[in-house]
């Protein structure tokens, strides 16, 4: 779960609904910038797949109450994330083989090898890495270097749709993705031009597009009354539309 603590409320935001807003940012990325589009369905379908672990976790927020707030994706409980993660993964793996790489090696990617914690969950998915590199036959210098720019593009998918989602709509916080080799080397910039609005540059899409931020606003006052699960159940659905553009024709 996203989590964005206001003043009065908690605004809540499902991983699988960022994830999907992530796939439309994949979807609309300019065949310009895309290396081998033989593979562009594949990677599009790993961006919006690639948190698919948290549908279970996310059906009911979880109170923590050391910072009295709802957990996010961010503090949320190590084994049972890391084992949704894995289950997620398998998930993908069923459908497309090149998705649930991507998603493994973005998973990884997060966690450092040296934390204990985390070796379980790495260690089965290097496996899971060569096995599926075998089966795709990803060994050769060129493959491999498609691969790295599928798996940048789902890392700066996935980190844009948390800017999107994280902050409040309009806050004048700029986000950068930095070094990557997806513009030639360029940095790419975010910034809210204003609560319905934000402009990328250099801008990598094929156009202009809008997406829709799918929340709930969770009252302080009703989680005090009835109990975070229960305010959350009869909290409505709202969404917020924001458009892509550039910054260019701003």
């Amino acid at each position: 779960m996203i989590v964005r603590d206001t003043l009065n409320s908690f605004v809540l935001v499902k991983q699988h609904d960022h994830a999907i807003i992530s796939g439309q940012l994949a979807e609309n990325w300019s065949k310009d910038y895309f290396q081998g589009e033989n593979k562009r369905e594949d990677v599009i379908y790993s961006v919006y797949q690639h948190d698919r672990g948290w549908i279970a976790l996310d059906h009911t927020p979880f109170w923590n109450d050391l910072y009295k707030k709802p957990y996010s994706f961010i503090d949320f409980p190590l084994v049972p994330k890391l084992v949704h993660y894995k289950h997620g993964i398998d998930e993908v793996e069923e459908v497309n083989a090149y998705a649930a790489l991507l998603c493994s090696l973005h998973f990884c990617a997060l966690l450092s090898s040296n934390d204990k914690e985390y070796q379980w969950f790495i260690s089965h998915e290097e496996e899971r890495q060569k096995k599926l590199k075998k089966q795709l036959k990803i060994n050769l210098e060129k493959r491999q270097e498609s691969l790295i720019s599928h798996l940048l593009l789902l890392q700066f998918c996935d980190h844009l749709s948390l800017y999107l989602c994280m902050n409040k709509p309009g806050l004048k916080k700029r986000y950068e993705f930095k070094g990557s080799d997806l513009l030639n080397s360029k940095n790419i910039s975010a910034q809210w031009v204003n609560p319905r609005q934000v402009a990328i540059s250099p801008f990598p899409f094929q156009q202009e597009f809008e997406i829709k931020i799918k929340y709930k606003e969770i009252h302080k006052h009703d989680i005090t009354k009835m109990g975070l699960v229960k305010a959350y159940e009869v909290a409505e659905y709202d969404e917020k539309q924001v458009k892509i553009t550039n910054h260019k024709s701003r």
